[in-house]
């Protein structure tokens, strides 16, 4: 083991600086777009993003103090020789951020599950929604009672040196439960593309929601990363040294999930710059005489010009539609946006003082297969 002076703190520091930002401003783009659209009511999902904010500040937080109070980005040798009280608070907050993972890391996924529950109402779909919610809960619970009574006594967790002391194999226990995350993930990135690609529409449409739907699963390349990180680091023999790179990719997992859980909302917020063409949305110049607005669902102001954005006549919230199979089945479409406007014609000179109301009606259906 190396007695080396060497530290690699700073690396967590400055990544924890960046991501935490970054994550904020996620959210914080979220609920604008979500403004954006008017009359929408997702509290569940909200809540989910919101707790799991408030869950990766404290996690970004603990690590960055791990550095000043721990140690961590120094070799456990060196500390042992120079800094033997950080070797012991090492144990201390160890044991809290391996808590405080096992109940983040899953709160974004099932803000995931909830908007995938709303979007997709067949039957085979919402069975496996509920499914590996069930697993992620349960999940959850488990690891952290496991994590907590991995040592007895209670101390031995944080001071393994404990005369008497008895612990599971925790080095196993830490690699081991990345892969019901990986699985998980797997399954939840299957999830939309059966029913995206069963649409009866152009490839080029259902390449886009294809790419959207994976946004939602970026979480998949942290948590895969994270596992690998295991096997090619000392993470147990220099683990105060090691403990960098291992507590990055465990604060960058959950946030990647909670990012993705945000951009998978954000087509309100991308329809007002005029850039979105996902979801079958499309945007029409149609000459009105209403500058303010147009009843497309949005606050005022969201559209530009005289351009009616083209609206969902299902709307599911967040600019979504719900792509349900049993919709219009028996005509064989399923009508998913539509926009209207109306412009006066005054009458000509000498047939009165009334006029003609034109209304400009725009409907796009997908065929149903």
């Amino acid at each position: 083991m190396s007695t080396s002076s060497a530290n690699i703190g700073w690396r967590l520091q400055v990544f924890t600086g960046f991501f935490t930002p970054l994550q904020v401003i996620a959210v914080g783009l979220r609920f604008y777009s979500r403004w954006l659209v008017v009359g929408q009511s997702h509290p569940l999902e909200d809540a989910l993003v919101v707790v799991s904010l408030i869950s990766q500040l404290i996690l970004g937080g603990v690590g960055v103090a791990s550095v000043t109070y721990a140690g961590v980005g120094q070799h456990l040798g060196y500390l042992e020789e120079h800094e033997p009280e950080k070797v012991l608070n090492w144990g201390k907050y160890l044991l809290v951020l391996a808590t405080l993972y096992f109940v983040d890391v899953n709160i974004p996924k099932l803000a995931v599950l909830a908007l995938y529950r709303r979007l997709f109402p067949q039957r085979v779909a919402r069975i496996t929604v509920y499914t590996i919610a069930g697993i992620l809960i349960a999940g959850s619970i488990a690891n952290t009672i496991v994590s907590l009574a991995a040592c007895k006594p209670f101390e031995a967790n944080y001071n393994p040196t404990l005369p008497g002391a008895k612990c599971i194999d925790k080095e196993s226990f830490f690699v081991w439960t990345s892969v019901p995350n990986i699985a998980t993930d797997v399954v939840m990135l299957a999830l939309p593309l059966p029913i995206v690609w069963s649409l009866h529409n152009t490839k080029r449409i259902k390449i886009a929601l294809t790419f959207t739907f994976l946004v939602g699963s970026l979480g998949l390349v942290a948590s895969i990363l994270r596992f690998h990180t295991f096997f090619v680091t000392n993470s147990f023999t220099d683990g105060t040294y090691d403990a960098v790179e291992l507590i990055i990719w465990t604060v960058a997992e959950p946030g990647i999930y909670l990012i993705s859980a945000c951009l998978l909302t954000y087509r309100p917020l991308l329809e007002r710059v005029g850039r979105s063409r996902l979801f079958g949305s499309f945007r029409t110049s149609v000459k009105s005489s209403n500058p303010s607005g147009y009843g497309t669902g949005q606050r005022n102001g969201a559209a530009d010009g005289g351009a009616v954005p083209l609206r969902n006549v299902k709307k599911m919230g967040h600019g979504f539609t719900e792509l349900d199979e049993d919709d219009d089945a028996s005509s064989g479409n399923v009508h998913i946006l539509r926009a209207s406007s109306e412009r006066h014609v005054p009458s000509s000179q000498g047939q009165g003082a009334g006029g003609i109301t034109v209304t400009t009606e725009i409907q796009n259906s997908w065929g149903a297969k």
